[in-house]
């Protein structure tokens, strides 16, 4: 008899957001019936760009890292490799809103102590999170608590929040660690500290480490979502 993964089925993918297309997208690949559901009217989910006189603008993310092997044969496959773009040099500074005024993400640790975005407090946490003991724990937990446990609620509010926000549109008191940054769980049962453990991450992986590169699409990230509805056809059915 044919094993569950090769037995043909039909499947009803619920979202027409990134992760719904990719998904309907891989089954129909993969030679299964698919029909996606989208309640709204229009495919993409929180990606949406938009061109105004002549300015290209993202409501949702801008970028993604090429880091996934996956990435590389998809964007193959729906035609857009020619139209990756990789982000200036000047991408990597990145600034947060506190107070009504923009304020750098500080980048190392020098830069969190000079930093006006967290507290005197928070900074003192961040020291005393150095010689936390390791921790296993059983099964999984939200992004939220997690960072709040070692680092205070003031991180999860100015770093975690933005940054579960932008790449994954959720809320971080519901992101699960497990499927979002599961090696910080481990980090944690190794070392205790997140900051020693990623130091020793860094210096283990040593200086000429190549870093996945953050790129986008020249028209676009709804170029991808755009292709993967073209390919999925007759089977997406909005409202």
């Amino acid at each position: 008899m044919p094993s569950a993964l090769t037995k043909k089925k039909s499947v009803a993918v619920l979202g027409g957001g990134i992760t719904g297309l990719a998904a309907a997208h891989r089954l129909a690949a993969l030679g299964h019936t698919v029909r996606l559901f989208e309640q709204g009217s229009r495919i993409g989910g929180v990606v949406q760009t938009e061109v105004k006189d002549g300015w290209l603008s993202e409501s949702g993310p801008n970028s993604f890292q090429e880091s996934p092997p996956e990435i590389g044969p998809l964007l193959e496959e729906l035609g857009l490799q020619s139209e990756i773009l990789e982000a200036s040099p000047a991408a990597k500074n990145r600034y947060l809103v506190r107070n009504g005024a923009l304020v750098p993400l500080p980048m190392s640790p020098a830069a969190l102590f000079r930093s006006s975005l967290f507290s005197l407090g928070t900074k003192l946490r961040v020291l005393r999170e150095f010689f936390s003991a390791r921790r296993n724990r059983i099964g999984d937990v939200a992004l939220a608590p997690f960072i709040r446990a070692h680092f205070g609620q003031e991180i999860v509010d100015y770093a975690v929040q933005p940054f579960v926000s932008g790449i994954y549109a959720g809320d971080p008191m519901q992101v699960s660690l497990e499927a979002t940054m599961p090696q910080l769980r481990e980090i944690e049962r190794r070392y205790g500290s997140l900051v020693r453990g990623m130091r020793a991450a860094r210096k283990a992986a040593g200086a000429n480490a190549r870093k996945p590169r953050l790129v986008t699409l020249r028209a676009g990230l709804g170029s991808l979502t755009d292709a993967l509805a073209r390919e999925l056809g007759e089977a997406i059915r909005t409202n």
